[in-house]
């Protein structure tokens, strides 16, 4: 970033907002029902910073671990679960010291928009139930619907039915075009699919949805990273979340 307004540099400097004077790109792997938050705080990042880019690569968290053991160039990993960030701070990924939790979810089952009202939260034990759910292998949203159906004891009955999407937008649009009865997907992306998809229930799981960041151990945009992470526990980062529907630390429903 070119700096050349008298006391543009001091002024961040007071504020701890320490930045290199050359322009780089900053590149955050997230999960993808995290996109219309991140897209709002990368608008405020290239704003304050004028000339500076942020890269966003959005998929399954899973996929995106994936990448990064690959040595995909990655500054910023924000998972939609503690388990593949577990994973990544096992085989030293990441900045342990970075690691926290900014962000919570529920499960939602939906329906298509044009399914009878009639339909309630039952429809998952009715016979021949086409269930759309994430990818368990890759995809946080479908082992967290793996985990309620086999706490609800459904899981072996829908072994047969179930239509696994590559991540959890997929899973949301496959319902929104009524080529499932049902999917289970975050209660977050029902609102962005609002007019397409009915909401019949939410649950809110044990252990709870969590979202951990941490910046990538090898990076070499550590402080683009941690000021991209500012911006998004900032006010206006934390008002986006929250209006989306995120729960976050702090919120009467964020539960140890």
């Amino acid at each position: 970033m070119s700096v050349s307004r008298p006391g543009y540099g001091l002024l961040l400097l007071l504020l701890g907002w320490l930045h290199p004077v050359a322009a780089t790109t900053l590149t955050v792997a997230a999960a993808i029902s995290l996109r219309e938050a991140l897209e709002a705080v990368a608008g405020d990042y290239e704003r304050l910073y004028p000339g500076e880019q942020v890269s966003l690569e959005l998929a399954a968290t899973g996929t995106l671990l994936q990448q990064i053991r690959a040595g995909a160039p990655v500054d910023l990993f924000l998972s939609a679960d503690e388990a593949s960030m577990d994973a990544a701070a096992a085989a030293q990924l990441i900045v342990r010291s970075t690691r926290e939790d900014f962000a919570g979810n529920t499960l939602a089952l939906i329906v298509p928009a044009q399914a009878a009202p009639g339909e309630g939260s039952e429809l998952l034990s009715q016979p021949g139930v086409r269930l759309a759910i994430g990818d368990e292998k890759s995809v946080p949203a479908g082992r967290y619907a793996q985990a309620f159906l086999r706490q609800k004891g459904l899981w072996p009955a829908l072994q047969d039915r179930l239509i696994r999407g590559e991540n959890v937008r997929q899973v949301l649009d496959d319902v929104a075009r009524a080529e499932v009865d049902a999917g289970l997907v975050y209660a977050t992306d029902v609102r962005i699919a609002a007019g397409r998809v009915r909401l019949l229930r939410t649950y809110a799981l044990q252990p709870p949805i969590r979202y951990p960041l941490a910046q990538i151990a090898d990076s070499p945009h550590a402080a683009q990273a941690a000021a991209f992470v500012r911006l998004l526990r900032g006010s206006r980062g934390r008002a986006q979340l929250r209006r989306l529907g995120f729960i976050l630390p702090g919120d009467p429903a964020w539960s140890p």
